[in-house]
Order: C-alpha cells, then structure tokens, then sequence
C-alpha cells in the first residue's frame, strides 16, 4: 500500500536521477531568465552536485557558486558573475549529461 501512495523512500538511483532532474531544471530556469543566477548555482552546487559527488557536468556551476561564497575575499563583480552563471547553464543543458 505504501508504494501506491508513493509513500516509499526512494532507492539510490532514482534520488541520483531526480538531483539531474532537479539541476536541469533549475538550470533551464537559470537561462530563461525566471531563476537569479546566483540562487540557481547554489541550488545546483548544494542540493544536486554535492549530493552526486561533484560530477564533471555540473562543475563549472559548482565553482561559480563556490566563487561566491562570503569567505572568499575577491567576491567577483555581481554581473559578470550572473553572465558566467547563465553560461554555464546553457552550456550544461546542451550536453546529455546523465
């Protein structure tokens, strides 16, 4: 009964593939411009490449978000930061990465 519901906790692989769901997704609205850039990196950085073990495909993403962090002390310019975001989310949904 439990599984009808959809009640039962996700198995290893069907979590991984909804965090590739989760970061395309983020990643389209990222481009479409319905998505700030900098929440969209940290987003993908903290609830989808961490959790995937920081795959090749997502780790421009990942450094961008990382780039902003406070404890860095050269915060990049904000817009040139967003553009490179943008970027590397289009980038990310032309590849077919998993």
């Amino acid at each position: 009964m439990l599984d009808e519901l959809g009640l039962l906790p996700l198995a290893s692989e069907d979590l991984a593939e909804a965090r590739w769901t989760a970061a395309r997704w983020w990643a389209g609205r990222v481009v479409a411009c319905q998505l700030d850039p900098v929440h969209g990196a940290k987003l993908i950085h903290e609830e989808a490449a961490a959790e995937l073990g920081y795959p090749d495909a997502l780790q421009a993403l990942v450094d961008l978000a990382r780039a902003l962090d406070p404890a860095n002390h050269r915060l990049p310019d904000q817009k040139h930061i967003r553009d490179r975001i943008t970027s590397a989310a289009r980038d990310f949904l032309a590849t077919d990465a998993h």
